[in-house]
């Protein structure tokens, strides 16, 4: 832990600042992706509308997505945090309080194109300050969002219950509004990074965005491509995870929190335990490895309906998986030219985007006519067996500069 304290007094003095930011918006996520399609449950509607508006939401951020990105690059991803996080708790009520098929579908169009940029600005001002201390500076903002997601995920499920015994649209109404507008009331604190830049400012590209295709052997470009399989595989499944856990398994929706909530909070264990392994192994294969690691658990949730070993699973797949999303966060930082950055992660969030527009439609639909999620979520484990792959390939070599110091 002497690590990380010295990572967290070296960092710039808006660290706090982002840290706050990142914990309101862990907090947004835990509370929405836990409850929402349960929400739409509560209304009457089924997979097939989650569905459209998982679509909805992506294709709202693919078509903002690049240009929000350039537009970050130019004045600074601290003022798209500033103005964003308000920006989504107005969605938050918006989306809360829409009840039919078109206001769900609009107002999930409209909180995407927020969500999904504000999901990438926080990355590139980790990526600011003594390159030693990188990973535990990465490693410190993903934690303290996945320990506030982990408390978003618990009060996602627990409190429509605690205001109404049978989980009613009022008692989800309720708690978007309360998280809605202490979200919108954070600007007051957010405000103090809208002039944080992620770039020298005086420095000038020599890279044309376009170049990226060619950067260190195609690098980035590489990147990009390893995420396509990644992103349709996930579109095809976690959007049901919160419905697949109350139809196939029997679980009541307080017992969804506390799964979702075990899965943060061992998220935030992954995250601490993925840098050490790099240490024994490297950044790169350890993010590998682990990846393929969690593909068992997910052919595992496709045949059981045990729910005990379903929990048991659904905590390992998650955790597997996303406790690398730090050192993969490093790692694209790396290999982009820091004036490109918020560009770069753009692509990725159009790539995720187009995944989540494709798979979530066909997955509800399939889901709704055949009564099973077997085959979205087989499908899905063959597509993170292709993601895996391709990134062993493409990154078996590459090293982060401390690794390199230490052949």
């Amino acid at each position: 832990m002497k690590k990380y304290l010295e990572a967290y007094k070296d960092a710039p003095r808006w660290f706090n600042t982002l840290l706050i930011s990142w914990a309101i918006f862990g907090l947004n996520f835990g509370i929405t992706r836990v409850s929402y399609n349960l929400y739409l449950k509560s209304l009457g509607f089924n997979e097939k509308l989650a569905g459209y508006a998982a679509a909805a939401a992506s294709i709202g951020s693919m078509l903002v997505a690049y240009k929000i990105g350039k537009w970050m690059d130019k004045n600074g991803v601290g003022k798209m945090i500033s103005i964003g996080l308000p920006l989504l708790g107005i969605f938050v009520i918006v989306k809360g309080f829409s009840t039919t098929q078109a206001t769900i579908i609009a107002s999930s169009f409209f909180a995407g194109m927020v969500f999904r940029p504000l999901l990438h600005a926080f990355e590139p001002l980790l990526a600011v300050g003594k390159e030693k201390y990188a990973n535990y500076r990465y490693t410190l903002g993903f934690v303290v969002g996945g320990i506030f997601q982990t408390a978003g995920s618990f009060l996602g499920g627990v409190i429509p219950l605690l205001i109404d015994e049978k989980g009613n649209k009022e008692s989800f109404q309720t708690m978007y509004l309360i998280l809605g507008i202490i979200t919108m009331i954070s600007y007051s604190i957010l405000k103090k990074l809208k002039n944080v830049h992620h770039s020298k400012k005086k420095e000038k590209s020599n890279t044309k965005f376009k170049e990226l295709l060619q950067v260190n052997n195609g690098l980035v470009a590489k990147y990009w491509l390893y995420h396509a399989p990644l992103a349709l595989g996930a579109g095809m499944s976690i959007p049901f995870m919160n419905l697949y856990l109350s139809n196939q398994i029997g679980l009541s929706n307080d017992q969804i929190g506390n799964a979702f909530s075990i899965q943060e909070f061992m998220l935030v264990i992954g995250y601490f335990i993925a840098p050490i392994l790099a240490k024994k192994t490297q950044s790169t294969i350890t993010i590998a490895i682990l990846n393929f690691l969690s593909i068992p658990f997910l052919v595992i949730l496709a045949f059981t309906t045990n729910p005990t070993i379903a929990i048991f699973s659904f905590v390992a797949r998650a955790t597997l998986i996303n406790a690398t999303h730090p050192l993969g966060s490093r790692l694209l930082m790396e290999i982009t030219p820091q004036e490109h950055r918020s560009k770069s992660l753009a692509v990725v969030g159009i790539i995720w985007a187009l995944g989540w527009t494709i798979g979530p439609p066909i997955s509800g639909v399939w889901i709704e006519t055949n009564e099973s999620y077997r085959e979205p979520f087989l499908f899905t484990s063959f597509l993170y067996l292709v993601s895996t792959l391709t990134y062993y390939v493409f990154f078996r070599k590459i090293k982060f500069s401390e690794e390199k110091a230490t052949q």
